[in-house]
């Protein structure tokens, strides 16, 4: 969704008690109840200036990002997900998570009224960016979408919606599946990380649009509650842009993919599609076969 939905997310939310370390079991909230009240990180640039209502969007309480170096593990296979359109641009964060692949958030590669995806030609991904420069640029040979994304595209609304329920970013997830490989080292997906309870600290990286050209991490962040459809709740500082950035979790010897960011519940949490509910999609996923029988 646009940065220019943040004038439609409602400025009440409501009692609801978060969970907190070592306060018992994550508490688990029904997405229904928060209709309105979310909204996406992609940062979109209409013409040649940006709309900036909110200055801080994602951080709650106190800014924990820091800049990282994007050379040192696991930071190379974190890259910026452009989308270069006629008089309209839009800018998330993406992860490798195999030479080839890279995930990040549906919303950020799909029209933010229709839900088809946008031409794969305007599509762009870049790892290694500090600065002005880069390391890698691939674009997409395809996308592949949740089937149930791909079912709401076929009908879009005939107006642009006005909100989302939590239950809207349970499937906010895409693969992008690269015209070559690349050779940053991917980040391998987590394996069950919190799918119970608590999957311990959290690290959450994105090229965030404050500062577009560093890679900044919140390290040491935390899940905080969960919906009923699986989605996580954190405090986990973000910011515009930061769509589809990674949520780490560290497992044997190194970090593991275990969500995706994909938006802020009224600067209270941000939010997360975590690996429990996509990671059979990217193990399958690929492109579709043209009518020669060829990807």
């Amino acid at each position: 969704m646009s940065r220019r939905s943040t004038d439609r997310a409602a400025a009440t939310l409501g009692c609801f008690a978060p969970w907190a370390a070592g306060a018992g079991p994550l508490r688990v909230v029904a997405s229904s109840a928060w209709r309105g009240l979310v909204f996406g990180l992609a940062l979109w640039v209409t013409g040649s200036a940006a709309e900036a209502r909110d200055p801080r969007p994602g951080v709650m309480g106190t800014d924990d990002r820091r800049i990282v170096d994007v050379a040192e593990a696991p930071w190379p296979a974190i890259g910026q997900v452009n989308v270069a359109r006629y008089r309209l641009k839009s800018w998330c964060t993406g992860t490798l998570i195999a030479p080839d692949r890279v995930m990040t958030a549906a919303h950020c590669v799909t029209d933010s009224w229709t839900g088809k995806l946008v031409p794969l030609h305007a599509i762009h991904f870049l790892t290694g960016v500090s600065g002005a420069r880069w390391k890698e640029h691939a674009q997409p040979k395809c996308v592949v979408l949740p089937e149930t994304r791909r079912r709401r595209a076929a009908s879009p609304p005939r107006r642009p919606p006005k909100g989302h329920s939590l239950a809207w970013f349970a499937d906010d997830f895409a693969l992008l599946i690269l015209d070559r490989p690349l050779k940053a080292q991917p980040v391998p997906v987590a394996d069950g990380a919190g799918a119970d309870g608590d999957p311990g600290p959290l690290h959450h990286a994105a090229f965030a649009g404050d500062r577009r050209y560093r890679l900044t991490a919140h390290r040491g962040c935390a899940l905080k509650a969960r919906t009923r459809d699986g989605l996580w709740l954190t405090d986990c500082d973000t910011y515009h842009a930061g769509s589809g950035g990674p949520v780490l979790v560290e497992q044997g010897d190194g970090y593991r993919l275990a969500a995706v960011m994909v938006g802020i519940a009224e600067r209270r949490f941000t939010v997360a599609v975590p690996t429990a509910i996509w990671r059979d999609f990217a193990g399958h996923a690929s492109c579709p076969k043209t009518k020669s029988g060829r990807h």
